[in-house]
């Protein structure tokens, strides 16, 4: 077993989950894990470390987009999305033919952006129901639900607000870079990997806030959103930084074992880790970072 990365306190604990992990997501009481090379998704009990392996078909392999919605949990495998009901853990695979790479849970429905379309799906039999022409054709587009709207990222326009009733565009903010978004499902950022920034977004005036560096050149900018704060992963070997909503600075970094950055995830008192090169998730307790929970 590696050490804990250097920076991340010795009380970390490595937990062993599939090959290659590339996400963590908090949701339903687990923490859910995407392992790239397995195609399949590692289920961790808080309570006891215990790791469950949910597997899809052979030869499959996921990448590091994870969604939640009821009972659910769906991530993407390429030409097809997996589903996972976390009562009976079963795991089921729907063909779409799209690879998007995106996905978010909105107003009821499970929704996947091949840009420049956007797909509903119903939730309950797992089939596209409507779409929408959106944005452009640009492969750096990701999606994320908040404010009660989609928000799709697009590098080359902008940031799109669409109302999950019926598919419209409510607003573009179109002066900004969005490689990517993130959301708690009320708090929404954005990240310029051209410009190594990060920036909240006004969800009441539609406007981006001010830039905040988080990294010193382009990259990977993988974030997850936690109340006020906005934790990024950072690809390079750059580590992790912890960003402030309010003061809007960085107000900690941390190095990281792993040059491949993944999504990280906070809950249960612990920041959970994925290390992509060494098959583990490292349990980070918060005490042992100096924050609060």
């Amino acid at each position: 077993m590696p050490p804990p990365p250097e920076g991340i306190f010795a009380d970390a604990i490595p937990i062993d989950v599939g090959r290659a992990p590339e996400a963590v997501l908090i949701a339903h009481g687990f923490a859910w894990v995407t392992n790239h090379k397995e195609g399949s998704v590692s289920r961790i009990d808080p309570a006891t470390n215990e790791v469950v392996t949910i597997a899809f078909r052979p030869g499959d392999i996921i990448n590091n987009i994870i969604v939640a919605g009821p009972n659910s949990i769906w991530v993407d495998l390429f030409t097809a999305l997996g589903r996972i009901d976390v009562d009976t853990n079963e795991a089921t695979v729907i063909s779409t033919g799209y690879a998007s790479g995106s996905q978010a849970y909105a107003g009821g429905s499970l929704w996947l952006y091949d840009p420049p379309a956007l797909i509903r799906y119903d939730a309950s039999t797992n089939r596209e129901i409507e779409r929408f022409a959106i944005g452009s054709a640009d492969p750096e587009s990701r999606m994320a639900s908040g404010a009660d709207s989609l928000w799709i990222a697009e590098s080359l326009t902008g940031l799109y607000r669409v109302d999950p009733k019926d598919g419209n565009v409510v607003a573009h903010i179109d002066d900004v870079h969005a490689f990517k978004v993130f959301s708690d499902g009320e708090l929404v950022w954005i990240a310029d990997e051209d410009a190594g920034t990060v920036a909240r977004i006004d969800t009441k005036t539609n406007t981006a806030g001010e830039p905040i560096v988080v990294r010193p050149s382009e990259g990977g900018i993988l974030g997850r959103v936690v109340g006020e704060r906005l934790w990024v992963g950072l690809s390079n070997g750059q580590g992790i930084a912890l960003v402030d909503g309010d003061s809007g600075s960085v107000v900690k970094t941390w190095p990281s074992n792993d040059t491949y950055a993944g999504y990280l995830d906070v809950g249960f008192g612990s920041v959970w880790i994925p290390e992509f090169h060494t098959d583990t998730v490292w349990r980070v307790p918060l005490d042992d970072l100096g924050l609060d929970q």
